[in-house]
């Protein structure tokens, strides 16, 4: 029983974090929320993100002790954590300077690209652990 409900908060720490990202790289692209300028959403947004932050790293880490050998053995996971610790790193640092104002619009959309990117690729890479097996 306590496994789905981690499963469940898993999710919704995801949906949290990346969601709130997407909205930034989706204004940054020009497809949503013209009218307000994309470092005031990123300042708006801030606080979803680390609060889905939060609840990914503490239900993650959880999920992760309940059976260790499964996740640290299946490439899906490896991919996944890879991938998570490259979107992070890319987010408080290129993605945070294509925010500002007077960023170039060319850097910018650039970023909200590789953003998407990356972040689709921890989700796809979370959904396949299910898929994959590790080397036996």
């Amino acid at each position: 029983m306590v496994f789905p409900v981690l499963e469940c908060i898993h999710i919704l720490g995801f949906i949290l974090l990346a969601g709130s990202i997407a909205l930034i790289d989706f204004r940054l692209l020009g497809a949503l929320l013209r009218d307000q300028g994309a470092a005031e959403l990123s300042s708006d947004a801030a606080p979803w993100t680390l609060i889905g932050l939060a609840l990914v790293l503490m239900s993650g880490a959880l999920l992760f002790a309940s059976d260790p050998d499964h996740y640290y053995l299946n490439h899906a996971f490896q991919f996944k954590m890879v991938v998570l610790l490259l979107a992070l790193g890319f987010h408080y640092t290129i993605h945070g300077r294509a925010v500002r104002p007077g960023a170039s619009e060319g850097t910018a959309k650039l970023a909200a690209y590789l953003s998407l990117a990356l972040w689709m690729g921890v989700i796809g890479g979370g959904i396949f652990i299910g898929f994959v097996v590790g080397p036996d």
